[in-house]
């Protein structure tokens, strides 16, 4: 095997760890976090909300696919199922590192932000786990995509403000807007790919129900209004022009990837990008803005 064969396949088994692992969606997580933290004062400041962020969606994700697993135990699995199935024992470690990171940085948060965490986590707990009668929240007809936006939106806009400042400002109140719109545009389509597995546990989704095409029409509203608010928000702000830029690209792209999205695409494609996006933006707009402001 040569150099080059040897460093795509490192590369590969890398990506696959981000990926599998759920450490990429952790980091996006974490990045929305930092977006929401810099508009409390203009600063990048990483604190133990922006920890609990990570750590915590490592632990409710690499939960929610050990969980995810035995509901498909008598299903043909798909090529992502079985690279799971693979990564099983890894990603039970993962989770129990994720719990422990998590309580780590939840007792040092401020009491408000606690309270909020509380509330939600159980929110994300009861998603994952079969605790309503052995059922999930997501085993509910047509709930999984409101409630991931909600619950994402909520902590990763409403965490930081409350833990630095104990209260949501108008700015906040519109941030938090935006990302709900955001994230049900970048959830959505995951209901696209799972359609086999959701009718699979008689579970309903917007997508069996509305066909794929007409989904796709309510994930480009949902990104537009997630734009709308991005305008709003950038009327407020002394970056505002740049940060709009950014989201009106981003939702831009976005709508065009999810336009020629198919239910073969790879995990490459809807982790990759989709949950990506969640790092591209706050990414690009941190580069941008230190450049700009310097």
């Amino acid at each position: 095997m040569n150099l080059a064969n040897r460093l795509y396949k490192g590369l590969l088994a890398f990506w696959n760890l981000l990926l599998y692992g759920n450490f990429w969606i952790a980091f996006g997580a974490a990045a929305m976090g930092m977006i929401s933290r810099y508009f409390v004062n203009n600063t990048w400041e990483v604190d133990a909300s922006i920890g609990f962020l990570f750590f915590s969606t490592l632990f409710t994700y690499s939960l929610h696919r050990v969980v995810g697993l035995e509901k498909t135990k008598n299903l043909e699995l798909t090529k992502r199922y079985q690279v799971i199935r693979t990564f099983k024992k890894h990603i039970q470690v993962y989770a129990v590192l994720g719990a422990l990171g998590s309580l780590y940085f939840f007792f040092q948060l401020q009491f408000q932000a606690k309270c909020l965490t509380f509330v939600l986590s159980l929110l994300a707990l009861a998603y994952v786990l079969p605790v309503l009668n052995g059922k999930r929240l997501r085993d509910f007809h047509f709930i999984k995509v409101f409630l991931v936006a909600i619950v994402w939106a909520g902590i990763c806009t409403g965490l930081p403000v409350l833990n630095a400042t104990q209260s949501l400002g108008q700015i906040h109140i519109l941030l938090l807007l935006e990302h709900i719109f955001f994230v049900f545009g970048i959830t959505l389509p995951f209901d696209i790919r799972d359609q086999a597995l959701d009718s699979h546990v008689g579970v309903k989704t917007m997508v069996n129900e509305l066909g794929v095409q007409k989904s796709k029409l309510l994930i480009y509203m949902a990104l537009m209004t997630a734009g709308f608010f991005a305008c709003l928000l950038a009327s407020h702000i002394a970056s505002g022009g740049i940060y709009l830029s950014i989201r009106l690209a981003l939702y831009g792209i976005l709508i065009l990837v999810i336009r020629s999205l198919k239910t073969t695409d790879s995990d490459y494609i809807y982790s990759g990008l989709l949950d990506g996006s969640l790092i591209f933006g706050p990414l690009i707009f941190a580069i941008l803005n230190n450049y700009m402001m310097a």
